[in-house]
This record gives structure tokens, C-alpha cells and sequence, in this order.
């Protein structure tokens, strides 16, 4: 039996003896008294020193305590997380004739080995349960299973449930409630499931919590059908979902925008005598906040004060967002004054969303001023606090301002992340500083913040901007080898630049490779592709892309911008009649003209002394015609 558990580990098995397993033969002379009774109530609330003290001076008392209180040390150690100090106890305790531990001894030296991640100490101490004849119980094999799903070694975990099942060891409900949460969290949702079906009647009966574990992930994944019927599952088989379940089915209808399902669901809950908690209701404003429906929110918000559920950080945060989404800073910030007369402390989170409304309404003041506030009430910024002021002041070009705070941000001890630098290098490229942004991509990366796609894609944009194309095309190979696979605002910035170029052939293969790998061109590519073929006089590749557009594209045929573009194009050639078909076809094609496209046929028109046909095109723009 042995074995076979111990088959993939027979290489630490067989080098690998813990030092506690050695016993020291010599006798043990010392022998102070201690009164057990003085000692073993304080045990529960112990520090670690005293608790190593109080444990070394048991191993000497003649007669020694009980292994029961010796355990008790080690739990309340257990509890501190201190878990090397629990390993060398139990190595002292093993050199000591006197003191045996028992089973639940070795499942505290087992706990302690899973959670500093050192599996195979964990298993030659189930070496030595089985070896000294004690029989491991569900709550040692409860422990490996944690430590595997510490060390996340799915596979090793699996392969060793298959094991124990197989050599007839019972687990119980905690066992496989672990199992699935493991496998869910590790995106192995249908080795859950599988195992979900394999326990439901023969091994242990199902219970809430494993069910509340699937139906997150399947929420998380946006397979909120699937989870609604683990949830009719639940009921069928008369497992009553708890506020978890309705929780989290409720998060996953608000993910995917079903908000009326989520109010029936809500309505379903509260029948059945399931109290909504504060998250409950948070969940609901969220979801409706999101969709930018702030007054359904604020119904929510009735029904949860009526209710007598009180507001906290996160619901007043939720609704103040809510509000900054529609633009109505207002409002955001008088709620904001009622949740401090509420005696609600914002925490950082919500400071930080009123900075970053106002900084994206460019009132840099007022985002200063809630600065201010927010430091104030001993409330620190983060990160995301300084980027939204940084985007702020780079929005309304103070760059100089931008730099300062910045800076700022590293005499304030705030860490860098990779929104801070992209924002910086983003403006700087902007501003045709490619040197400056060059400087700081490469500083972060000294710093070990490394770039994503929108940093190396605004890097690329300013190199493009600034005819640097070779530099531009090796920082797209530099994204292939950092797993930073260029998207397609990478590739537009590097075709528009071949096209002002007039490199025509490299921006046509270009444009072939990407959509050969996948990447669908949006309106701004096609649009300055279409636009670049017909400044360099390919007016039939700029129709062939302009078709394509038509035929596989139907969410950018109503781009009033890419029709101007191929208009223009046939009135640059003087092809007036081609010009006015796709004007009338635009709006067959639920596409509006403006006056930038009239202007342009208008004045094509006039620069080919075309006046009849113009004043014609404007009588019939006046009546409607077209």
C-alpha cells in the first residue's frame, strides 16, 4: 500500500530523512517542575518567543504533559503562521525519549511543510505515520491536498486523489470542496465538473459550497447559462443555495448585462428569506452604474436603505463612479459630501475617481483640490491617484507640470507601474519628445517594469511620426520576443507612416499580414490605408480595400470618414461621376453625408472649372436629393 502511494516519490523517500526523525539516545538530565495548570491557559494567545520557551521547558518537565498540550503550542504557532519555528520544535520534540507525538502532531508538521511549499517533507512525514502504525485520517490527507493546491501542481494533485480514492481512503466534503476550488481557480473548470459528477452520491454528498465554487467561475466566465443550471441542480437536489450563491449569480447576470434578470433574481432571493447583505446590493448598483443607468442605481440604493442595510466605501464609491461615467460631476461630488456627513471615510479608491473625472474634464484645479482633501483626511494616494493627475496635466498640454509630479511621485515613495510611464511616453510622443519618451521606456525597463502592448504601441506611434520606421519595425520584433504581440493600433501607426513614405508595396504586404494573423482592421485602418492608396495614385487598390470593407465589415459601412476618403479619391482623378454614385450610395448604405463631404466634391469640382456641375450638386444637396 505504501508503495503504490509513494510510487512518484520514491527519490525523496528514499535520500530524504528529516533530521526531528532521529532519536537522541542520550538520557536527559534536566528536570525542572512547572505547574501545568499555570502554564497551559496562557497557551491560546501566546507569542512566538514565549511560546518556543514554554514548549522547551515542557520537553524537560519529568513527567512530561501531555502530547495534547504540546499540540495546543503548535497550533496556536500554526495560527501565527509561523511555520519554520513549529518545524524545529517537532525536530526537538523527536530527540526527546520522553514526549511521543501522536497523529494530530504529525498533521501540524505536515500543515507546516505544505505551506512553506516542501512537499516532499510532507511525504516522508506520512512515511513515518504509516510507519509507527498510525492510520492517516481525512484531515492529513485534507493537508496535502491544501499544500498541492499552495504549490499549485495541479496535475501532481489530481494524480495524487487518484491515489488515495483508488487505495480506498475516505475523503470528506472539506477534501473535495478543495479539489474544485483548486481546479476552477487554475481555469480547469471541466476537470471540476467531472469531479463534481464522479463525487455527487458515491463518495460524499455535494454540498453548497462546492456548488458556489463552479457557478463563480462560471460567472467569471461569462457562462452565465451553465451556471444557472448548476443552480436549478442545487434545487433539484434540494441544496439550498445560500446568500454566496445568489451573490455571485448575481455578479455574473450584471458581467454580462442581463440587469432585469438580475432584479428577478434579486426578487427570487428575497422570497425565499435570503437577507441581501451590503454586497448584495453593491453588486446591483455596480451593474447598473456600468451601464451608465445612474437612476436604477439610485432606486437600488432606496431599497437598500429602506431595507435598513447600511451604505459603506464601496457603495457610495460605486455610485460616485456611476455618476462620473454620465458626467455628472455634480452629483458625483454631492453624494461625496453626504457620504463624509454620513461619517463613511472615502478611501482611496474614491478619491481617486474623482481626480481622474476631473482630470479627464480637464479641471486640473478641482482634481488638486481633492488632492488636497484626500491628504488631509491622512488618506495616501497611489499610484493611480498620481497617473490620473499625470493624465490630467498631459491632457491639457502642461507637460512641464507633468514632469513634476512625476518626479514627485519618487520622493513620495509611490511605485511606478506601467500605467504611470506609458502615460508619460504617450504624451511625449504626442508632442514630438521621441528622444525623451526613448529615455524613460528604457528606464523602466531598467527598473523592471516591463511594457505592454499600449506602451510599446505609443512608442512605435511617435517613432512612426517622426520617420523612424526601421526603429519602429524593430520594436515590433522586440514585441514578438516579449510575448507583446503587436495589436492594430501598432500596425495602423506603422502603415500610415510606409504610406506617407510612399512605400506602398511594404504598407499593402503589411496590411495582408496582419489580417492574415487574425487582426481585424478597424475604421481608423481602413481609413488611412484607403486614404494613403489614393494619394499615391492607386485608386484601384484603394476601391479593392474599400470593397472588402463593405463586404466584411459591416460595423465601419456607416463611417461617414473612410466614404469621404474614396469620394475624395475619385475626385482627385476627375472621376466625378464614380464620385457622386458612392455619395448616393452612402446613404443607401444608412450613411449621412456632412459638409465636409459635399465641400469636397464642391470644390474638386470648381479646381477642374466644373462650376455648371457644382451649382447643379448644390441645388440638389439644398432639396434633399442628395
Amino acid at each position: 500500500m505504501i508503495t503504490i502511494i509513494f510510487s512518484s516519490s520514491t527519490s525523496f523517500m528514499r535520500y530524504v530523512v528529516p533530521i526531528f526523525f532521529h532519536k537522541n539516545l542520550l538520557p536527559c538530565f534536566c528536570c525542572s517542575f512547572y505547574s501545568t495548570s499555570t502554564l497551559f491557559p496562557q497557551i491560546d494567545n501566546i507569542d512566538r518567543e514565549n511560546a518556543s520557551s514554554l514548549f522547551n521547558r515542557m520537553l524537560h518537565m519529568h513527567p512530561a504533559p501531555p502530547i495534547s498540550q504540546f499540540n495546543k503550542i503548535l497550533a496556536s504557532l500554526v495560527k501565527s503562521n509561523h511555520y519554520p519555528t513549529v518545524v524545529l520544535l517537532c525536530r526537538k520534540m523527536e530527540l526527546n525519549d520522553g514526549v511521543k507525538p501522536n497523529l494530530v502532531t504529525f498533521n501540524i508538521l505536515l500543515n507546516c511543510y505544505s505551506h512553506l511549499g516542501q512537499m516532499s517533507f510532507a511525504f516522508s512525514v506520512l512515511a513515518k505515520i504509516i510507519k509507527i502504525g498510525y492510520h492517516p485520517d481525512v484531515v492529513t490527507f485534507n493537508t496535502l491536498i491544501n499544500g498541492y493546491c499552495l504549490k499549485g501542481e495541479n496535475d501532481e494533485l489530481l494524480r495524487f486523489y487518484d491515489k488515495v480514492v483508488g487505495l480506498g481512503f475516505q475523503l470528506n466534503q472539506i477534501s473535495y470542496g478543495t479539489l474544485i476550488n483548486k481546479l476552477c481557480k487554475g481555469g480547469e473548470t471541466r476537470e471540476a465538473l467531472q469531479l463534481l459528477r464522479q463525487v455527487d452520491g458515491k463518495l460524499v454528498q455535494p454540498h453548497v459550497v462546492m456548488y458556489n465554487v463552479l457557478i463563480d467561475r462560471m460567472c467569471k466566465d461569462k457562462l452565465v447559462n451553465v451556471a444557472f443550471d448548476l443552480y436549478y441542480e442545487m434545487l433539484a437536489k434540494r441544496i439550498s443555495p445560500n446568500v454566496i450563491t445568489y451573490n455571485t449569480l448575481l455578479h455574473g447576470l450584471c458581467i454580462v448585462g442581463q440587469l432585469k434578470d438580475a432584479i428577478s433574481l434579486f426578487k427570487i432571493m428575497v422570497s425565499e428569506n435570503i437577507n441581501p447583505t451590503v454586497y448584495t446590493f453593491n453588486i446591483l448598483v455596480d451593474g447598473f452604474c456600468k451601464e451608465g443607468k445612474v437612476k436604477d442605481a439610485k432606486v437600488v440604493l432606496a431599497v437598500m436603505m429602506k431595507a435598513g442595510v447600511k451604505l459603506n466605501a464601496v457603495t457610495y464609491s460605486t455610485l460616485i463612479r456611476g455618476f462620473c461615467i454620465v458626467g455628472k460631476l455634480k452629483e458625483a461630488v454631492d453624494l461625496f459630501n453626504k457620504m463624509i456627513l454620513g461619517k463613511v471615510n472615502p478611501n482611496v479608491y474614491t478619491f481617486t475617481i474623482l481626480v481622474d473625472a476631473f482630470c479627464k474634464e480637464e479641471k486640473i484645479d478641482k482634481a488638486n483640490y481633492v488632492l488636497n482633501v484626500m491628504m488631509e483626511k491622512d488618506v495616501t494616494p497611489n499610484v493611480i491617484t498620481y497617473s490620473c493627475l499625470l493624465y490630467g496635466y498631459c491632457l491639457v498640454n502642461e507637460v512641464n507640470e507633468a514632469k513634476r509630479i512625476f518626479k514627485s511621485m519618487t520622493q513620495r515613495g509611490v511605485t511606478f507601474d506601467v500605467l504611470s510611464y506609458t502615460i508619460m511616453i504617450s504624451k511625449f510622443c504626442k508632442i514630438k519628445m521621441v528622444d525623451e519618451a526613448r529615455k524613460l521606456f528604457e528606464e523602466m525597463q531598467s527598473k523592471q517594469i516591463f511594457p505592454d502592448v499600449v506602451t510599446y504601441s505609443s512608442l512605435v506611434d511617435g517613432l512612426c511620426k517622426s520617420e523612424r520606421i526601421p526603429n519602429a519595425l524593430k520594436l515590433v520584433d522586440e514585441m514578438h520576443d516579449r510575448g507583446q504581440p503587436p495589436n492594430i493600433f501598432t500596425y495602423s501607426s506603422i502603415l500610415d507612416a510606409l504610406l506617407k513614405k510612399h512605400q506602398v508595396e511594404e504598407a499593402i504586404e503589411l496590411f495582408k499580414e496582419f489580417k492574415d494573423k487574425g487582426i481585424q482592421p478597424n475604421v481608423y485602418t481602413y481609413t488611412i490605408f484607403i486614404d494613403g492608396l489614393c494619394k499615391n495614385g492607386r485608386l484601384e487598390d484603394a476601391w479593392e480595400v474599400f470593397e472588402d470593407l463593405l463586404v466584411n465589415s459591416y460595423n465601419h459601412n456607416r463611417n461617414k470618414y473612410t466614404w469621404t476618403v474614396m469620394i475624395h479619391g475619385f475626385c482627385r482623378k476627375g472621376l466625378f461621376d464614380e464620385a457622386l454614385t458612392l455619395l448616393s450610395n452612402m446613404k443607401d448604405n444608412s450613411c449621412i453625408p456632412d459638409t465636409v463631404t459635399y465641400k469636397t466634391i464642391i470644390s474638386s469640382l470648381l479646381d477642374k472649372g466644373e462650376k455648371d456641375k457644382a451649382r447643379k450638386l448644390c441645388e440638389l444637396i439644398a432639396s434633399g436629393v442628395l
